[in-house]
Parts: structure tokens; sequence; C-alpha cells
């Protein structure tokens, strides 16, 4: 080789060498860069119930949680920049922000700064005015013209709002805009300007929605120099909504449903409708507890009650409260014109045809058994014995049950006796009558209790052509604090009214449980007799027995036939482990669409649902942990120690999970689905069992709107 090409060669083999050392430094380099951004910085705007919380405060809200699931998957930690949405938006644009939420696509905003693959969410917006502006009036879009309305500055709401006053023919309207969300909405409080165009989000009680003027998808927009990080989300997000497709809206409704709507304003009509009637009268069905009844002096009390106070308080109506004996009589009274509403009500527009009434939107669920003879369960619906007057609750359940004929006896009791006798195959009666009727007297040894398959919604009876009064109603409906509803239920599940309640019906209503204590008394008398004759050693290994026994009976009684786990008297365990100071988790649950899967399957397929959540249930918390079932499909569990969102989270997800992975061959693939509330409780903020639960059911009744399984942990404010 000549020295000429050995020259060449060591050039080649010189410039491989730098090539290498630059790639691998460029590599080096580039994935101390990643690792860098695990720290990535993130626009927050504080927006109410979107993004709450500076540095020194707990952060809450939808975009919130939002961004910590993704980092979830992606394992950033975030440095929070706070300020206005335009200095935000434009620290994304200068590179001095990675990340922000929130974001409306524009085409000027895709030249500045990277958009992410899949929205966040999907906005709406509204023209809002403050109650008491006159300018401005609901259904009459011509008031607008001449006013002044305020707009985020460089919000998509500029352009959709523009884009609404063209569709409508609206002109003159002075459009203002803002930098930041304060100052906008100090000029509509002192009146510079007449209305402002926003979400729904963090709307305040005396806002009067005028219209809605558009909606817009929004998304998380990433500075252009970070490619790596749209990436990162992007990959996060598929995996969220690869797990649950509505996540968007889930996450979006668990925020967006904590702002209680705490009025719907009346209209001109409807306060002049109030002005005139003078007293509404309302008719209820007596010792119906806990939906209606009354004291013998005439006082109604119950869950009906307890709505129309809300809506008379909301709104100053005067009810006036007229006892009826059964629906029969109160839609006979009805179509007399004697009253306006008619309590209890079915939410059935085919019932409420028959009996030539309108009805309300729906606010409670009426639980109900059917009681079936043991030889009759092939044909369990064919014949229904339903006590006379029913009326209203006949209607239902030929709605329900088509096919089925109707035999009808004197009270409940007279139509256990007809399925006892074979001549009604069943009799269907609400649960809470059926569970007092069972804790006072043994059913016939050939009757079983079971849920029947059809659940009824409650709403209001109004008489026909009251139009208005319905209106009225519903608004008030609409603004019902459910965990009020509730708790009345519960309250009013076992009334009995005091001022009736003499010794002759304590002992017709206790008789069995007298003759029970008396033998009990007697057999205890006995043994201490015998035990006192007999030597210590003997009465020693008696005891012994007895207190084993003892023991048995009670885990007997405190135990759920179906399930064998705790039964309703878990409520007092957790109770007592609260007044203990011992803090944790609490869980209110539900199977989605169970009644669904009894009018599918049939019953005891419902029930091998009820046992697996049961053993999930068993099987995935601890023994210090307290897991219990209300009855039906209503289930709670407690987790000791569990104080912290993380690890409670992961509880009820990874809960969420085995209940998803059940597999039961008749359902045929179909999946189990929950809906769950909790709260955690905390001595620095609720550790009260009755308080709790009733935010844990406010939570749970939000999910149960959310198709597949959802959960919400309740945000307890300590100021409530």
């Amino acid at each position: 080789m000549t020295k000429k090409k050995r020259k060449e060669g060591n050039a080649v083999l010189i410039l491989l060498l730098l090539l290498i050392s630059f790639v691998t430094t460029s590599t080096y380099v580039y994935a101390d860069e990643k690792e860098e951004t695990n720290v990535v910085k993130v626009g927050y705007l504080i927006t109410e119930r979107y993004q709450e919380g500076l540095d020194d405060e707990p952060k809450s809200g939808f975009g919130y949680a939002y961004l910590q699931k993704i980092a979830s998957y992606t394992g950033w930690e975030y440095e929070y920049v706070y300020g206005s949405f335009a200095e935000l938006l434009q620290g994304v644009a200068d590179g001095e922000i990675d990340i922000m939420g929130n974001i409306s696509f524009t085409e000027e905003r895709s030249q500045l700064m990277d958009y992410g693959e899949y929205p966040q969410g999907n906005e709406e917006f509204y023209l809002y005015t403050l109650y008491k502006n006159s300018k401005i009036k609901p259904n009459d879009l011509n008031s607008i013209n001449g006013t002044t309305i305020g707009i985020s500055k460089g919000s998509i709401q500029l352009s959709l709002f523009k884009d609404w006053l063209k569709e409508n023919h609206i002109k003159n309207v002075k459009i203002i805009e803002f930098d930041n969300r304060e100052k906008r909405i100090a000029a509509l409080e002192e009146g510079s300007i007449d209305g402002t165009v926003t979400t729904h989000v963090g709307i305040d009680y005396d806002w009067n929605r005028i219209a809605n003027i558009g909606q817009s998808p929004f998304y998380f927009v990433i500075n252009k120099n970070k490619p790596y990080l749209k990436e990162q989300l992007d990959d996060a997000q598929s995996r969220i909504l690869e797990l649950n497709n509505n996540y968007n809206e889930y996450i979006l409704h668990r925020w967006d449903a904590m702002e209680a709507v705490t009025r719907i304003h009346l209209t001109e009509e409807e306060e002049g409708w109030i002005k005139n009637k003078g007293k509404v009268d309302v008719g209820y069905i007596k010792d119906l507890f806990p939906y209606c009844g009354a004291t013998e002096n005439g006082h109604m009390l119950g869950m009906y009650r307890v709505v129309l106070e809300h809506i008379a308080t909301t709104y100053g109506i005067e009810f006036n409260y007229v006892e009826y004996a059964d629906s029969k009589e109160i839609v006979e009274a009805m179509d007399r014109k004697e009253i306006d509403i008619a309590v209890p009500m079915y939410f059935n527009y085919w019932v409420a045809e028959q009996l030539n009434i309108l009805i309300t939107d729906d606010f409670a669920i009426e639980a109900t058994n059917v009681l079936y003879n043991v030889q009759d369960v092939e044909n369990l619906y064919d014949t229904i014995a339903l006590p006379e007057g029913k009326l209203i609750t006949y209607y239902e359940l030929k709605s329900a049950y088509p096919n089925s004929a109707f035999i009808f006896g004197e009270d409940i009791n007279a139509c256990i006796t007809l399925v006892a006798t074979g001549k009604a195959t069943c009799t269907i009666y609400q649960a809470d009558v059926v569970n007092e009727l069972m804790s006072e007297r043994a059913l016939p040894t050939n009757i079983r209790v079971s849920e029947a398959q059809h659940s009824q919604d409650l709403c209001m009876g109004v008489r026909k052509g009251e139009a208005v009064l319905l209106s009225i109603l519903n608004k008030g409906i609409a603004t019902l604090d459910r965990g009020a509803v509730s708790n009345a239920l519960i309250q009013y599940a076992h009334w009995y009214g005091k001022d009736h309640f003499n010794f002759k019906e304590f002992v017709t209503r206790y008789a069995v449980r007298l003759v029970m204590l008396s033998v009990i008394i007697i057999i205890i008398l006995l043994t201490l007799f015998i035990s006192f004759i007999i030597a210590s050693l003997r009465h020693h290994r008696l005891q012994e027995e007895s207190k084993a026994q003892m023991a048995k009976l009670l885990e007997l009684v405190q135990t759920d036939e179906l399930t064998q786990i705790t039964n309703r008297s878990g409520s007092k365990l957790i109770e007592n482990l609260m007044t203990e100071g011992k803090e944790g988790l609490l869980t209110l649950l539900d199977v989605d669409k169970f009644k669904s899967i009894n009018d599918t399957y049939g019953h005891l397929v419902g029930d091998e649902v009820i046992i697996a959540v049961a053993n999930c249930m068993k099987e995935n918390f601890r023994d210090s942990d307290v897991v219990m079932r209300f009855g039906g499909d209503e289930f709670a569990f407690y987790l000791v120690g569990i104080t912290d969102e993380v690890t409670g989270v992961k509880c009820i997800e990874n809960f969420i999970e085995k209940i998803s992975s059940i597999k039961i061959p008749e359902l045929e693939g179909r999946k189990i689905e929950l809906s769950l509330g909790a709260i955690f409780c905390k001595k620095d903020t609720i550790l009260d069992f009755e308080k709790a639960c009733h935010y844990a059911d406010e939570a749970l009744y939000r999910c149960k709107k959310i198709n597949g399984s959802a959960y919400e942990i309740y945000a307890y404010k300590i100021a409530e």
C-alpha cells in the first residue's frame, strides 16, 4: 500500500470516528433533553371548576384532573405557570410554556403551536346577563340590539358570537374584549356591559342564560419546539380513550355536575300564574311512607313534602295538602278538579294518558319486591295480586306486564294469602313496606321474596290543562338537592305517626316479637335454675356453649342471606369506626342497568351478578375494611386508612377492573358495570357517617347518568 493510500485510509477512519462521536453525543444530549422534560411547564389558567388552586392551595377541577391522568401515563411532573389567558397562550407560542389545555382550534394558533391529536372536550357557549338586567330579555333576541357584550380577548367565543349575531339578524351590538375573567365579571356587575359570552362552567346565582351561541371542541396545545411532548401526549390520550371512549365527557361531567343549579327563573307568565292562583291543592295518599302520609292532626310528611316545600320556598307557591285513602280516590278527585297535583305518581306517559293527566319530570325511584309462590316460579307474573284501590299501580304494572292477569285483595296481607293459596302467582309491592312486614311476622312457608324486575320512577301528576303549573314544577325539580330526596326516603322509611300509636297497635304490630321475647325469657330462667343446681364445672361449660350460640346467632342476623357479606348492619360498624376517629374512604355503589339484567336473563342470573359483586368486594378488600350490602343492587365499603386521592383512585379503579373481568356465562359476554360515589372521611373535613353518605350518594347519582362504569370522589369543602 502506498503512503498516499495509507493517508487516505487514515482520513476516512478519522471521519468515521468523528461521525460516530457526533451521533453518540447527539443521542445522549437528546436523551438528556427528554429526561429533563419529565418536568413540564403547564399554563395554568385559574378558572372555576376547570383549574383551581395556586401553588400554596389545593388544586382541583376537571382540567387539573385531566393533566394528572395524562401524567400517570407519561411520568410528567408539572411546574405550574399562572397568568391571564392571553399571557399563557403567548407563553406557549414563545416557548416559555410547554403545554396548556382548554384551547379552541384556529388556523392562526396552529401556525404558532401544535395541537394534540385528540380533543380534551367540547364546550358550549352561552350569552348571559345579570338577572336584574332589564335590557336583555329571555326569548326576545331583538332586545340584544344596541347592547354591549363582554368577551374574553383572543377566544373562540368572539368569532362564534359574531356568526351567531349574523345568523339571527342582530345588529348594533358593541363587543368589548377583556384580557381576564375578573375584569369581565366586574364590568358585568357594575353595569358597564349588559352581558357576557362564556361557558356553562362557573355560573353565578344571579346570572340569567339568554341563548346558546355555539360550541367548539377544545384541545391541549404544545410548544412547537417540543415535538416529543406532543407524541407523549397523543399516546397518553389514545390509551385513556381506548379504556373509556367517553372519558372526556366523564371527566367534564364530574366537575360540571358539582355546579348545583340553585334557581331557574320563572317567566312573566309563570309568575303571573302563581300570583293569580292562590293556593295550589295537592292530593296525597295516606300512610304511604316514605313517600307521603300524615300524623293524626293532618300534617303531611314524607319525601313528597320535602320536594314540594323546596318548590314552595324557591318560587313562593302556597300548597294546600288533601289526604285520600287510595290512588283511585285521588284520580277521581283530579277528574272533579278538586286538586291540582296528585302524589305519588309514576313516570309513565302511557299511564298518564289512561288517567288523563300530565306528569312532571321524575326525581326518585321506588324499589319494589315481588312475593311469589315457590311452586309458580316458572309462571311468576301470570297472575298478579294487587290491593283494591291501587289504580295507578294497576296501570303501571299493566304497562310493564301486558300479558299478566290481575286479581285484587283487600290489602297487602290479603294479596299474600292469594299467592300462598295459589290463586295468584305473585304480588308486587313497595320494598319498604315488605321489609317492615317481614320484620313484624313470618311469611307463609311457600312464599319467597325477591326484587321485582320492574322499578318505578316517581314524579307528580298534574291536572290536564295546567301546562304553566307543570312548567313551574319541572323548574323546581331541576333544582332539587338529590341528597335531600335520598335523606327523606331514609328518614321516613320506617316512620309511624306517634300521635296515633297506642298500646293496642304496639301489641298487634309486635306480637310475634313479644312471643319470641317471652320464650327467650322462659328459656333463660330455666337455664339459670338448672345451672344453679348443677356442678360449677358443668355450669361453666353451659355458659361457654351459650356464648358460642349467641355469637353464631349475631353473625346470622348481621349477614346478608344471598351474598354472605354484612347486611345493612354494616352501616353501624362504619359509624363506630368513624366515632373512634378511624379515617378512610367511604364508597357507595350500585349495579348499572340491573333491571335490564333481570328483564333479559331472569332473577336467578341477577342473583348471580349480585353474588359476584359481593365476592369481588370480599376478595379485593382487607379484613379490617367493612363491605356491606344495603339491599337490591346497592352496596357500600369503607376502606380504613385510605385517605389520599392517589391510593383511593387506585383502589376504586382496580375494583372496577376486577368487576369488569367477571364472566357469567348466562350474560352472553355482557360486562357488569358499576356506578360508584365516594368521599374521603377525615378528622379535618368530615367524619360523620350520615353526612358522608349524603355526599357520596350525590356523587353516585351523577355517575348514574354516565354510560359504562364510572366513579366520582366527592370534593368536600370545609366551608360547607
